[in-house]
């Protein structure tokens, strides 16, 4: 009998301390790795797209003129794809998620730059402007950049979109000499905006 109570004890006894080992140890969580830059996991929007050009210059721009396509006069380049003579303006969007992807294109007043001599956005020149123009030319810009005619571009997978820009200025109207809107692109339809870029057009 005293046998038995001694190995009962001792079973007791070791329980116990296991218990308190377990209890005192802090629990240690398995080590995570951190996330690769610029991973996205499937169905998620890529954060790393990008529009362009960053600015388009227009010269010689008067009232009573349309401008629809690069000519000598314009200057419009982005690293990715050359805008040359005959190409639409444009705004250039790169999509980068392996799923079709909407972006959004807004017409922006700016305020202007009074150091440089830039006046704002004057008022009505919204109205003259048409974001995603008809463009019945060529499909492709550089043979990399697919033209689509919309405000709302339903952009293809890893695909570079030009959405085609037509400024028309009416006649008699007395503008600045150096002036400029912009156009932000949105990832996403209206409501869904994750990022908005804007790019920028000149008069001088």
């Amino acid at each position: 009998m005293g046998k038995r109570w001694i190995k009962l004890c001792s079973l007791v006894l070791a329980v116990v301390l296991v218990a308190i080992l377990v209890m005192g140890c802090p629990s240690v969580a398995p080590p995570v790795e951190p996330p690769a830059i610029g991973l996205v996991q499937p169905g998620e929007l890529n954060p790393m797209w990008w529009t362009g050009p960053a600015r388009t210059t227009l010269t010689n721009m008067e009232a009573g003129k349309t401008a629809n396509t690069f000519t000598a006069d314009l200057e419009g380049y982005i690293s990715s794809v050359s805008l040359k003579t005959g190409d639409p303006i444009c705004v250039l969007i790169n999509n980068p998620n392996d799923c079709p992807t909407e972006f959004t294109l807004v017409f922006v007043y700016r305020q202007g730059d009074s150091e440089k001599g830039i006046a704002a956005t004057p008022e009505g020149v919204k109205e003259w402007v048409i974001i995603g123009a008809p463009f019945d030319a060529d499909t492709t810009i550089d043979g990399s950049a697919v033209i689509i005619s919309s405000a709302s571009p339903l952009i293809p997978p890893e695909t570079v979109a030009a959405i085609p820009i037509s400024i028309g200025i009416p006649k008699g109207v007395e503008l600045p000499d150096k002036w400029d809107f912009g156009i932000a692109v949105q990832m996403g339809g209206q409501g869904m905006v994750q990022v908005a870029h804007e790019v920028q057009f000149r008069f001088e």
